[in-house]
């Protein structure tokens, strides 16, 4: 008699050799292979597959997990009517190329990369950060140039967006350089800046061996050489200012005192946008810290770059120290570059890496499928780093095609992948599914893009006026601002004390009337620095052709008729003036989580559902909370869906019958046809306790 074991591997030889012949014509071979593997795997663990999953759940299931939210009624209606026997694998190619999949890989990256909308008082990097990386993702660059762009980013942010990677850590070089082991190397070299690293095998010498690389990347920089000029400037000022005084200082209420403080804020509004707009190379030396306690050198000796693993690099026979650096980084023989990368996008497809981290890679960590792995890997090397192709290969797998596990697995034991994981969805899919119900065309509302440009480009403008400027012209421009401010600072600074006082006794009216003439003022400043800088104010929609044209901004990838900055307003509008009102005052902020500032205001709901901070990678929380259960229950984005003005509605006030108008409602939120229980139940119902019941479910908030 064949003992088990011997059973189980005779299974799994026979299932490797026939498996592939019982799968759809259409999977692609790759896709073939991972199903081989896997049951493989599953074969000897004696784990049966999970049930394919039904066309409904599959349209839901693909459109949360590549365009970031449901489908809309009309394209799950196109998909579960079709009979088109490759509809699954054509739309799998269709999300993937669409701006939906950049909006929702937008935010996957972002949250890795800690972006943020500001980074000290300046967000114009981030604005150029943001355009860069989405117009690369329009664009499919591969994984490894993408990185390589970054890491070798120099230039101008309204240039080369991709240099806010050093922006993000200005003036912190080592942390930069962890975070960039971290994130494409998944391996925690954080713990030996101070001491050898206590769990892994890397020393403190490595730390500062990897940071020489890339230390000489400075974001630090202020563009204009003036700024010494016009510091001058000021200092002499006060100087004369005391002397003028009989005691020798400058009290405030003085005309001296006014002066100077007029000159203090021309000078700050004159240079508001210069700072920090530069990333470039400033080659100074890595050098020990003061504590080193090591026998292989001493504390403040400098440091000479070389790699912790892999192929070593000669400094003084590389063209640059940064592009090798780069360039060892993204090699498909760097050992861990491409296995990050691959366990990182099966996580994001199956919800469960093929790793136990995707940031903490030691000498002893296995992967539960190691075979898979390796062939995961070779995969991403022979589609040269194309992230759409690998994806694409996951998503026709017969594995990412079955129901989701239901339950956790016990700790320490391996997953074989009878399923993806069961997972709730990130706070950015729960809204944007949000904003699908609520406004037509949600891929293309980018109400603020505008606005992002035009600053952007009256940065560059700006810049390329004062740029050119001489020590003696920069210091007239100064002169000229403060005699302007003062003739206003008096009066700005009555209006902002009454501004405070109004808030302090909570006179909302009071305090609306003074904040707008204090706006006015302010403005008017801000208006007059452009026309004295460049000659010119700067006005217009954001349409610059330079800023766009060096971010694919109206370029076929992302056209410019496709881009919606408003609403439509309806002809007839539905619903009474105060419904109306009502909509206005919401809908405007119903656009998806990658258009809006980011990461939200605390309170917001997208904070509330646990959207990282940003502040250290990968920081969103997917647990449950008290505050997102009233949210729901009680907050206003459930209540404005059912709003004559929005989507949902609008799609309820044309179905005829009550039963066409639940099956809409089912359609909508489920991406499904509601079963003959669930119309009995909501039979009667008003609509607005249906939505409210639904979009308060386990089944929205959850991948099915």
């Amino acid at each position: 008699m064949l003992s088990c074991l011997t059973m189980n591997r005779f299974a799994a030889i026979a299932f490797s050799l026939f498996f592939p012949l019982l799968l759809s014509a259409g999977q692609p071979d790759a896709s073939r292979q991972i199903d081989v593997l896997l049951e493989k795997k599953r074969a000897e663990a004696e784990i049966e597959p999970n049930p394919p999953i039904s066309d409904e759940t599959f349209v839901r299931r693909i459109y949360l997990d590549v365009a970031g939210r449901i489908p809309t009624i009309d394209e799950a209606h196109a998909f579960l009517d079709s009979t088109d026997p490759e509809k699954r694998e054509n739309l799998i190619d269709t999300l993937l190329a669409s701006e939906a999949a950049v909006s929702h890989t937008f935010n996957f990256w972002a949250d890795i990369l800690r972006m943020r909308e500001y980074e000290g008082n300046n967000r114009l990097q981030t604005y150029a950060y943001q355009f860069w990386l989405k117009d690369a993702l329009r664009r499919n660059v591969p994984y490894d140039d993408l990185i390589r762009q970054l890491i070798t980013s120099r230039g101008w942010i309204w240039e080369n967006g991709a240099t806010a990677y050093y922006h993000r850590d200005r003036g912190m070089p080592l942390d930069n350089m962890s975070n960039t082991i971290r994130i494409f190397l998944g391996t925690r070299l954080e713990c030996a800046q101070c001491h050898d690293h206590p769990f892994d095998q890397w020393t403190q010498m490595d730390y500062y061996q990897m940071a020489a690389f890339s230390y000489s990347m400075d974001a630090r920089l202020w563009a204009p050489t003036g700024r010494k000029a016009v510091e001058e400037f000021r200092t002499e000022f006060m100087e004369e200012a005391k002397k003028r005084s009989p005691d020798g200082t400058v009290k405030p209420g003085t005309e001296d005192y006014l002066r100077y403080r007029a000159i203090n804020q021309a000078n700050a509004d004159l240079f508001a946008f210069m700072k920090f707009v530069l990333a470039r190379e400033t080659p100074q030396p890595v050098k020990l810290p003061h504590d080193y306690q090591y026998d292989d050198a001493k504390p403040h000796d400098e440091v000479s770059p070389v790699t912790m693993f892999g192929e070593k690099i000669d400094p003084e026979n590389v063209d640059n120290l940064v592009d090798a650096y780069a360039d060892w980084m993204t090699s498909p023989e760097n050992p861990r570059f491409t296995k990050v990368i691959t366990n990182r996008l099966w996580k994001r497809a199956m919800g469960r890496g093929l790793l136990p981290s995707v940031d903490e890679i030691t000498e002893q960590t296995t992967s539960e499928n190691p075979e898979l792995l390796a062939f995961l890997e070779n995969r991403m090397i022979e589609l040269d780093y194309d992230m759409r192709a690998f994806l694409r290969e996951i998503y026709n797998t017969e594995t990412y095609q079955r129901e989701l596990s239901r339950g956790d697995v016990p700790l320490g034991l391996p997953y074989h992948f009878p399923g993806p994981a069961m997972r709730r969805l990130t706070a950015e899919q729960i809204w944007d599914s949000f904003v699908t119900l609520a406004i037509p065309d949600s891929d293309y509302y980018m109400p603020i893009l505008g606005i992002r440009v035009q600053q952007l480009d009256r940065l560059r403008e700006i810049h390329e006026s004062l740029h050119t400027r001489t020590d003696e012209e920069l210091v007239a421009l100064v002169k000229e601002a403060t005699d302007f401010y003062t003739e206003n600072y008096l009066r700005v600074e009555e209006l902002a004390a009454a501004h405070r006082g109004a808030l302090a006794e909570k006179d909302e009216e009071k305090a609306a009337t003074i904040g707008k003439e204090l706006n006015g003022l302010r403005n008017g400043q801000r208006g007059y620095i452009d026309k004295m800088a460049h000659g010119k104010p700067i006005g217009g929609s954001g349409k610059s052709p330079v800023v766009r044209a060096n971010f694919g901004i109206g370029s076929p990838a992302l056209p410019q008729e496709k881009i919606k900055t408003t609403q439509p307003r309806p002809k007839h509008r539905p619903g009474s003036d105060k419904e109306f009102a009502a909509w206005r005052e919401v809908s405007r902020d119903f656009m998806r989580a990658s258009e809006s500032p980011f990461p939200a205001p605390r309170g917001h709901f997208l904070r509330e559902f646990g959207q990282s901070d940003r502040e250290v990678i990968e920081n969103a929380s997917h647990d449950a909370s008290v505050p997102q259960a009233l949210e729901l229950l009680n907050g206003p984005i459930v209540d404005s869906l059912a709003n004559p003005n929005s989507v949902l509605r609008q799609a309820l006030e044309n179905s005829e019958s009550p039963d066409e108008k639940i099956e809409t409602l089912f359609l909508a939120v489920f991406s499904r046809r509601p079963t003959e229980r669930e119309r009995n139940t909501f039979e009667g119902e008003p609509v607005e306790n249906v939505v409210w019941v639904l979009l308060n479910s386990q089944q929205f908030r959850f991948l099915n």
